[in-house]
């Protein structure tokens, strides 16, 4: 009685107010069965009002990515936050300095693979569902992985300058999540440059704040998601790491993350330096950044505030760029 209640609440609402996705809290608080019937309910409701891609992500408030997981099999959540991702590269990588090399071993996990890129063994289960109740623009359906909800400040955590008050880490960290897959979720005040701590500090008053729509961070939002919507490749495109690091240090490629983006015909390069301290290359003893793109191919810089700048990629397929601290580049077939 309880679940058809619930049920015929939320598919009201969505008929009454025209909504087009749910966001739903505190998931793992609610056992699977519920979800199981609840999600293709609305699914059903939706479609047969004319919403062919109702949208339902839920909250989980949790680190284990294996939890996170679960909440997307057996018709259940579209997608979720992507809380690991939080942690483990937002904060970690960002906000703290650690490697990122981080970025791929969690890659390899949301993609059913070991955290060493390593194929699941007989027995093993995979985290994620393989696929949602949406599709792209061409009608394909997608999976989970590709629609993961990420996002680094909330309502739940302090806010990312709280803990560390370093404006190019947050931009850096906003670069990312602008051109890697997925969809990038913006907790209002962060293009404020907001720094509350725990809740109920991380939910300050926007409307007594004198709203700045010119300082850096607001500007730099601006522009990456301008880049994304400008280039297909940015929003739908598949990805593909081609260069990560352990090393933090003084060594050439420390903090460098290196990752393409393609979309049916169309291949691009992202290049972020995550290091605090200095410059960073695509190479570290001699060993180049191996790509994907054919030899001499020119690639430009579309990144705002760093465009124009051209490379070439070697005969071997391989490219050695050159990155300042906290900065990025997207590469485009010139």
């Amino acid at each position: 009685d309880v679940r058809n209640a619930l049920i015929s609440v939320f598919q009201y609402w969505i008929g009454a107010l025209d909504i087009d996705g749910f966001r739903v809290d505190t998931i793992k608080h609610v056992e699977h069965e519920f979800w199981q019937v609840f999600t293709p309910a609305m699914r059903s409701y939706a479609k047969s009002i004319g919403k062919e891609n109702f949208f339902i992500f839920g909250e989980a408030f949790d680190g284990r990515d294996d939890l996170l997981g679960s909440f997307t099999q057996n018709d259940e959540m579209d997608s979720v936050f992507y809380f690991s991702q939080k942690f483990q590269v937002f904060d970690s990588i960002f906000k703290w300095g650690n490697a990122t090399k981080n970025f791929e071993g969690l890659f390899n996990e949301r993609w059913n693979k070991h955290r060493d890129g390593s194929a699941l063994g007989e027995g093993e289960s995979p985290r994620y569902g393989t696929v949602s109740g949406v599709k792209d623009a061409d009608g394909n359906v997608l999976s989970p992985q590709q629609i993961m909800v990420n996002f680094m400040d909330n309502h739940d955590l302090p806010r990312f300058l709280y803990e560390q008050p370093d404006k190019n880490a947050l931009k850096n960290a906003l670069s990312l999540m602008f051109t890697m897959d997925g969809i990038p979720c913006i907790y209002y005040g962060t293009e404020q440059n907001f720094s509350g701590g725990n809740d109920p500090a991380n939910r300050e008053a926007l409307w007594t704040s004198n709203y700045d729509t010119e300082n850096e961070t607001f500007r730099h939002i601006s522009k990456v998601a301008a880049l994304r919507a400008k280039y297909a490749p940015l929003r739908r495109g598949d990805l593909n790491i081609v260069w990560s690091t352990d090393h933090v240090g003084e060594e050439s490629d420390a903090g460098i993350l290196a990752f393409e983006r393609t979309y049916k015909n169309e291949r691009m390069l992202v290049v972020i330096n995550t290091n605090k301290n200095h410059a960073s290359q695509t190479s570290f003893e001699g060993t180049a950044m191996k790509t994907n793109f054919a030899a001499g191919t020119n690639l430009v810089n579309v990144f705002p505030g760093s465009e124009g700048k051209s490379y070439t990629v070697s005969g071997d397929g391989t490219l050695e760029i050159e990155l300042p601290a906290q900065t990025a580049a997207v590469l485009a077939v010139k």
